[in-house]
């Protein structure tokens, strides 16, 4: 299947069932789009949190609660992005963007879009550079893309909703990030354990480690602290908040 490859931290998360995405694809229909290649993979196999921390694929639910809302972002995002030469010149044009529906967007505020003349073309609208992607294989290429920008070794997907908890803490310089996987092994088993990166060389020390809740440990850096930007994951399925304070 197209995303057995994509490691789902948290097997507690219903996934979007075919009746919802035949409704959806109707009422999508009366507008002319349709659903671009791998949506529907997408969140019948992995369901709808954040994959590699980056993408955000919308339910069913979502992507017409955006088609409501979207007229604001439409105006003063994506046809001025056009217009005024935000964006380098492409095959999308001002009507396009005019009838696009979003899919997913990205924790860096990119939208994924689809629109009635490219009919299942994903179309990438960024918003840190000047290029629009396309994606002819649509959510299928943006899954592996995902772990790429991000810099992990496979890609992987973690919990949404309510679920999902956070809870940060100092881990001792004394401790490297090889010696800190052997402890989680140790305490919690390494049956479902996977990191998301080999080469620790960029974290020589853990020095702050947050966890979901079920339970995904995010290694950073002090510098990488104050960027707020990820290294590694240490993805421990199955293991739930709980359990952790029970362990801890």
């Amino acid at each position: 299947m197209a995303f057995d490859h994509v490691y789902r931290v948290s097997l507690l998360d219903g996934l979007v069932t075919q009746d919802a995405i035949a409704g959806l694809a109707s009422e999508l229909e009366a507008v002319n789009i349709t659903l671009p290649v791998g949506y529907s993979q997408y969140v019948t196999q992995l369901g709808c949190g954040e994959l590699c921390d980056l993408l955000r694929v919308h339910s069913p639910d979502g992507v017409r609660h955006g088609i409501r809302e979207q007229g604001r972002l439409r105006e003063e995002s994506w046809i001025p992005g056009l217009r005024d030469g935000w964006w380098d010149p492409c095959k999308l044009t001002i009507e396009d963007l005019s009838d696009a529906v979003e899919f997913a967007s990205s924790a860096e505020g990119d939208s994924f879009i689809c629109c009635p003349r490219f009919a299942g073309t994903l179309f990438e609208l960024p918003r840190h550079c000047s290029s629009i992607l396309e994606y002819n294989n649509g959510f299928i290429e943006v899954a592996d893309l995902c772990a790429k920008r991000m810099e992990h070794d496979f890609p992987f997907m973690d919990t949404g909703g309510p679920r999902r908890r956070h809870r940060g803490f100092d881990v001792s310089d004394r401790i490297s990030v090889d010696r800190f996987e052997k402890l989680l092994i140790e305490r919690w088993g390494a049956d479902g354990h996977s990191r998301s990166r080999d080469d620790w060389s960029e974290l020589p020390i853990v020095s702050f480690v947050r966890f979901t809740l079920v339970s995904r440990f995010m290694l950073v850096s002090h510098a990488q602290r104050r960027l707020l930007r990820p290294t590694v994951h240490l993805l421990l399925r199955h293991r739930t908040m709980s359990e952790v304070n029970r362990t801890s």
